[in-house]
Parts: structure tokens; sequence; C-alpha cells
């Protein structure tokens, strides 16, 4: 099934995105190649399929044990992408991401700011998207199908009213509002990221850390916490001192961080 996610910038909607794929515990088979009319299309991507080492002796050579893909295409995204591009040097098609990303997960990060339009994006998939087939052309002129088995999420700050027609909201019928941060969810995160960083915390930081955001921002987003540690220990680095959060580093970090939100608030 796809699944929509929406919410503002920050919200944190291309991390739960990127976290789906934990749920699988299994391994799936990706054919190295496939023989269309007598052409060649490459669908392993060592970039992109994560391999298993494999001891089964039965195992066809034609195929490799890999975790399941995840695949992320954002703004750079357009039609060509989404069609069989053939290498002129070795003759062989290469296969789209979403043939690719068969199995697994195919991120359409950021959704509505792709060089491809959303609506032109969606009328592309609206077949595959519930039938779970897609058609590729060759050179030729040839079509043929193509397994369109992943789920696909879509991560937009567009509501989905906006994507305007019902025949696309049928086909994403899973539509989830990731807003900002809850108090307790800040503080988690902080926690969290100040461990990550190895750096130590003195206490009530999180709490102040929430006040200057809600001050400067007037709302809590999950992408604070992360930013703004990140800052406080570049310019320990950048002054060759030990990393402490401490509540005026977190300010001075902060007052560079909503520099440019304050002054257009002022």
């Amino acid at each position: 099934q796809s699944l929509f996610l929406y919410g503002g910038t920050g919200n944190g909607k291309t991390s739960i995105a990127e976290r789906i794929l934990r749920i699988y515990k299994d391994h799936v088979l990706v054919p190295y190649a496939v023989e269309v009319d007598g052409h060649i299309v490459s669908v392993f991507d060592p970039v992109v399929h994560r391999q298993i080492p494999c001891s089964d002796e039965l195992l066809d050579p034609r195929w490799v044990l890999c975790e399941r893909p995840c695949i992320t295409v954002g703004g750079e995204l357009s039609a060509e992408m989404l069609e069989l591009r053939l290498d002129e040097s070795t003759r062989v098609f290469i296969a789209p991401c979403q043939m690719k990303a068969n199995g697994g997960v195919l991120i359409i990060d950021d959704f509505g700011r792709q060089a491809i339009s959303a609506s032109d994006l969606l009328n592309r998939w609206i077949v595959p998207l519930e039938r779970g087939v897609d058609y590729l052309e060759l050179n030729s002129g040839l079509k043929f199908q193509a397994p369109f088995r992943m789920t696909v999420i879509f991560c937009s700050e567009m509501k989905p009213a906006e994507l305007g027609r019902e025949e696309f909201l049928r086909r994403i019928a899973a539509r989830v509002l990731v807003d900002g941060a809850a108090p307790e969810v800040f503080d988690r995160i902080f926690e969290r990221v100040v461990a990550d960083q190895e750096a130590e915390a003195e206490p009530g930081a999180a709490a102040f850390l929430r006040e200057l955001c809600l001050a400067a921002a007037g709302r809590l987003r999950a992408c604070f916490p992360t930013d703004i540690v990140r800052l406080v220990k570049a310019v320990s680095q950048y002054e060759r001192r030990p990393v402490r959060i401490t509540r005026a580093e977190l300010e001075r970090a902060a007052e560079t961080y909503f520099a440019g939100a304050c002054a257009s608030a002022d």
C-alpha cells in the first residue's frame, strides 16, 4: 500500500519514511538482469541492493539474496527517470528506480517539488499503484509488464486535498499528518541527539532549548534539537574546546539558527 506523509518542514516525515524498512526482518531475491525480446535490462544495483552472503548451493546464480531495498528520490526526479535508460556503450537497458525498488520501499521526498509535476507523476503511476504492475517500453516501441510491488511513500508539505482528483486519493488511501513535536517528544529527541553526539548537557537544557524555539519560531519542530546541537558542536570544535551543552551555548546557537526567521518576523 502507498502512504502519504504530510505536514510542515522539519517535522520528521523523511525520518519516519526511512525507518519503515526496519519492520522487515526477511530478505528478497533480486535478479541480476532480465531479458525482454532479446534485450537485456539490468536490475541489480550494488548501490541500492545490499547483498547478503548466501551459501545455498541450490540458489539459482541468476538471482542475488539482498536486504529489502530502500530508494529515496527528491527534487531530481524527472519523467525520464521513470523509464528504461539505454547505456549506449553496452547496449544494456538500466532499470528505472521503481523497478529496482521492488520488494522494498520507494520514498518520494518533498513530493510536489520534483522536476516532474505531482499530477504527471500520479498519472504515470495511477495503474501501477492500483494493480501492482508497471508498463515499460523498449526503444523498439515494445511494451512489457514489470512488477510494481513495493511500499511507495510520498513525503510532502502538500495537503491531501491539494492532489485535486479523487482517483489519486483512492490510490493513496493511507494519509498521515506528521505535525510538530509535542514537548515531551521534543525533549526525548534532544536527549537522544546529545547522546549520539557524545556530548554533556547541563540539567534543564532540554526545557531551556524548548522555550528558545517556541519564542523564536512559535512552534516545536522535530529537527530543532538536531540542528541546534550540531551547531553547538561545530562551534566548540572550531574554538577547540570540549563540547558541552549549556544554556549559554544553546542560546548562542539558537540565535544563529533562527536569525533569518527572527529577521523576517520583525
